[in-house]
């Protein structure tokens, strides 16, 4: 909960970072829940600073993860 709390909080920076400066985002915890929670927030900040519906945003996550900038290391 207090990750997805402070990606919420510095949204305009995440999105900066992972749109426009070409960043990486790395997940690293429990599969089940944090991680889950972690990518829904990413999806969220996509609608709000990209302007992206719920489709877009999952296929921007998605887009990440196969150009290997969104990578996770979770277990159950």
């Amino acid at each position: 909960m207090y990750v997805q709390h402070l990606i919420k909080e510095h949204g305009s920076d995440v999105w900066d970072l992972l749109q426009n400066k070409k960043g990486y985002f790395y997940i690293c915890g429990d599969a089940k829940h944090m991680a889950v929670d972690v990518t829904k927030t990413l999806i969220e900040i996509a609608e709000t600073f990209g302007e992206m519906d719920s489709i877009k945003s999952s296929l921007w996550i998605k887009g990440l993860r196969s150009k290997g900038r969104f990578l996770e290391d979770v277990w159950s």
